[in-house]
């Protein structure tokens, strides 16, 4: 115990990840940090309130070693796969793990849209992950309602069912109701929502709002503020997803502890490489270049079935750049070289400045 109370009076003041181990030198628990010797002494004060599991965590703690990062960033994703690699013990007792829903188009004639917590190799569509399971339960079942498609089988029936005459369903069970482009089509507006593409759905939504609200119909006005409130946030994270979990690439620059500027090149939720530039430093334009050009020419390899380990990276770059303010780029494929420099020098500046806010381009 003596060996880990020098070793935590040598902790840094910076962030990293730590790792708590056992008599047996087995790594029992892994966890993060932007602060490493505030975090970790934490564990060392008593509490009356800490769970049997907390307790036997630190009853178990005999030694520690950590690996300081530049950024919280880098110590959320470095934590991330080390807890897959090491597996420790109370890492799976002490945390509860989420299974993140998606939002799923059935591979079919006629397909349906329901809530999905794993991707399968079906051909269907799939849309999230998503941190929010209320959310999308309520998503699905408003799309359900809002579009007339096909809530049971598709076993062919010679009468349409009560779902058709509530206008609920273009009943294409029934054989002599031919309505197989009217669906694919109301399908392909379904998908274009759901990329973050529903301005004109919103509208229209805040159109009838105005509407029930001047008629003084107050409950039916807020059904569809309520409406419109949900797509909004669907819309939004759906942009910022679809942009992480895609080939498509980002870059962020973000500020270090000390005063130094981390540039990230990210492409389908994975951080590819980084930059780092001193603050003592010029902003070197061909430095830059260097760093960029091998990563703008590396092949993309258009997975269409993502493993789990790249969801959750992109899930946590993708909470990181929308609970943090900071700047970030969007690479676009007709973007020169000169014109990215160009854009990023001038966010490299804002960073250095702690102008932090994003601006979009």
């Amino acid at each position: 115990m003596d060996n880990i109370k020098l070793k935590i009076k040598k902790l840094p003041e910076l962030p990293g990840v730590y790792f708590f181990k056992d008599k047996y030198n087995n790594i029992i628990y892994i966890g993060k940090s932007k602060c490493l010797k505030k975090r970790v002494k934490q564990y060392f004060y008593k509490s009356k309130n800490d769970s049997t599991k907390i307790q036997k965590l630190k009853f178990n703690i005999f030694d520690l070693e950590y690996i300081i990062t530049d950024t919280e960033l880098e110590a959320l994703v470095l934590e991330s796969r080390m807890i897959k690699k090491y597996k420790p013990k109370y890492n799976s007792l002490l945390k509860n793990f989420k299974a993140y829903p998606y939002i799923k188009i059935t591979n079919e004639d006629y397909p349906m849209i329901t809530s999905a917590y794993k991707i399968k190799d079906d051909n269907a569509l799939y849309f999230g992950p998503y941190n929010k399971k209320r959310l999308v339960y309520e998503i699905v079942k408003y799309i359900n309602e809002l579009f007339p498609i096909r809530k049971c089988g598709i076993k062919i029936k010679s009468e349409t069912c009560l779902y058709y005459h509530l206008g609920k369903c273009l009943a294409p069970c029934n054989k002599s109701n031919y309505v197989k482009e009217e669906y694919q089509e109301m399908i392909n507006e379904i998908i274009d929502i759901l990329k973050g593409n529903g301005e004109y759905l919103l509208k229209e939504l805040n159109a009838k709002m105005t509407y029930h609200s001047k008629s003084l119909n107050y409950e039916k006005a807020a059904d569809y503020r309520n409406k419109i409130n949900k797509f909004e946030v669907l819309i939004y994270k759906q942009r910022i997803i679809t942009k992480a979990l895609s080939e498509e690439e980002l870059i962020i620059i973000e500020k270090t502890i000390k005063e130094n500027i981390k540039i990230y090149y990210i492409r389908g939720g994975r951080i590819l490489d980084t930059f780092i530039l001193y603050k003592e430093e010029k902003i070197d334009k061909l430095k830059l270049k260097t760093f960029l050009i091998p990563l703008l020419t590396k092949l993309k390899t258009h997975n269409k079935i993502l493993p789990q380990e790249e969801i959750d990276e992109a899930q946590i770059i993708e909470s990181w750049v929308n609970h943090n303010e900071i700047q970030y780029i969007e690479i676009e494929e007709s973007m020169d070289i000169n014109d990215l420099i160009k854009l990023l020098h001038s966010k490299i500046l804002q960073t250095s400045k702690g102008e932090d806010k994003p601006v979009s381009i």
